[in-house]
């Protein structure tokens, strides 16, 4: 077999990092919206009286996010990368003002704009604020740990599948590692150290980089280059309609359990608050401090921490199905260089000794 010829390199300028930097940027505003909603969401639940509507502020993103992705992919290969990811950017910024704006459950549903939200980030923001007491924006940062591990360690397997061009080994250890993050929720209770949470949100976000990165090459890797605008697009449908069941099944599985639990709970009045998605609306520190230093405190403390491990051992089995799925994942030859006709615009003129003649050449990629 003949050895593949590795394309040449060239030099990146200052408009290769501006674009990057940009790009970069737009995923840091989807990221830190995500954040905000899931510590936020018990408070603008109270606030706009929603009751059990709730679980549609989660999903309504996630629904039309998945009806546009196979659109998007293939309107990338029609109108350049750049208009689309131009149009996306304005309609972030529209449908976060309207968000901002809205007075009604009804009307945020509609607009809100979300990224792809996981159970562990929703459900750990409920435990800091009903279990551990803590605020609004205490919440937020005690999730830093999966923040601040999942996007290392998926740079990391990125890096390390360039540079062996295996990627199975990392859905293995993923998906591993959030199974066993998972189950180490379990262990969460009233009286958990620091350390504890810390440690298996570490665990939780590390598998959670794994996977993030190691997916889409497995695609792409069978696939022609030009088909990888579909593929991608198909893969980002799959994302997103995962995290549709992701979000919808762990709010269904925490309000069934939640009503079941509501007999420890021995005032009439607190019972009447909890049922029926009630206990994700009162899950934030404002409300439950009025029933904290009460008898009622202790049953409603109960039903959090149980409701909310019943939630942690639906999770341990759908992170458990990914590890005997990556056994049927082909381990494929990566490519080394892209054909592609998209890409940044290069004026780029070298010199070039090629059999004692100096030619003089000058590329331009087409398509921004």
């Amino acid at each position: 077999m003949a050895d593949l010829q590795k394309p040449k390199p060239h030099k990146k300028g200052w408009r290769f990092v501006v674009i990057f930097c940009a790009l970069c940027m737009t995923a840091f505003l989807s990221a830190l919206d995500t954040s905000i909603i899931s510590t936020a969401l018990p408070t603008i639940a109270a606030d706009l009286n929603s009751e059990t509507l709730y679980v549609w502020t989660i999903s309504s993103y996630l629904l039309v996010s998945t009806a546009v992705q196979p659109l998007f992919g293939q309107a990338a290969n029609i109108f350049g990368r750049r208009s689309l990811t131009l149009l996306s950017v304005m309609l972030f910024l529209l449908g976060s003002g309207i968000a901002g704006g809205a007075f009604s459950t009804s009307f945020l549903l509609t607009f809100l704009h979300d990224i792809l939200l996981y159970c562990a980030c929703y459900f750990l923001a409920v435990y800091f604020q009903a279990v551990l007491n803590a605020s609004l924006t205490r919440s937020g940062i005690m999730l830093f740990p999966i923040a601040t591990t999942t996007a290392p360690f998926g740079v990391v397997a990125g890096i390390l599948i360039t540079a062996s061009g295996h990627y199975r080994v990392f859905h293995f250890a993923g998906f591993a590692l959030m199974a066993i993050a998972c189950g180490l929720f379990t262990l969460l209770d009233a009286s958990s150290s620091t350390g504890s949470w810390v440690g298996f949100q570490i665990l939780f976000g590390t598998g959670a980089g794994f996977i993030f990165t190691s997916t889409l090459p497995a695609i792409l890797a069978a696939l022609p280059e030009s088909e990888v605008a579909t593929a991608t697009a198909t893969w980002a449908f799959l994302r997103s309609f995962g995290s549709i069941w992701g979000t919808a099944i762990p709010s269904a599985v925490f309000n069934s359990s939640v009503n079941p639990l509501l007999y420890t709970v021995p005032d009439e009045a607190a019972r009447a608050w909890l049922k029926d998605g009630g206990a994700y609306q009162h899950a934030a520190r404002e409300f439950l401090r009025t029933v904290r230093d009460t008898p009622v405190w202790p049953g409603v403390l109960n039903v959090y921490i149980d409701a909310l491990r019943v939630v942690w051992y639906v999770s341990i089995a759908f992170a458990g199905i990914g590890v005997p799925l990556a056994f049927f994942i082909k381990g494929l030859h990566l490519r080394e260089e892209v054909n592609t006709e998209f890409g940044m615009e290069i004026d780029q003129t070298h010199t070039e000794t090629h059999t004692g003649q100096t030619e003089t050449l000058s590329e331009t990629a087409s398509k921004a």
